[in-house]
């Protein structure tokens, strides 16, 4: 054993710096991993991960911080939309103003 320790050589500046920037980039990676998964958890509202997302994500995030891994939500039919639309503005107008509004 003694021969393995004598032939090993200190390690240099160089050789220290590229194990830092490792480990920083290992650290960037693991913390994009967890937000991602925490994110697609925390959408389905699980409280756990609420708080794992939050605690990720620093004391105040930006805005649009996360926007990037939320899942992409279907687009509904507009039929449904224009639906939904009148049934809400309905107590609001007039019943003239109604049937005008409606699609035949």
């Amino acid at each position: 054993m003694s021969s393995i320790a004598a032939k090993l050589k200190p390690l240099g500046g160089p050789q220290v710096l590229a194990i830092a920037i490792g480990v920083l980039v290992s650290a960037a990676v693991a913390r994009v991993i967890a937000l991602r998964l925490a994110l697609r958890v925390a959408y389905k509202g699980n409280k756990t991960a609420l708080m794992v997302l939050k605690l990720l994500g620093g004391k105040s995030p930006r805005l649009y911080a996360f926007q990037d891994y939320l899942p992409n939500l279907p687009l509904p039919r507009l039929k449904d939309s224009l639906r939904k639309w009148l049934e809400s503005v309905q107590p609001l107008v007039s019943e003239a103003e109604f049937k005008k509004a409606q699609v035949p």
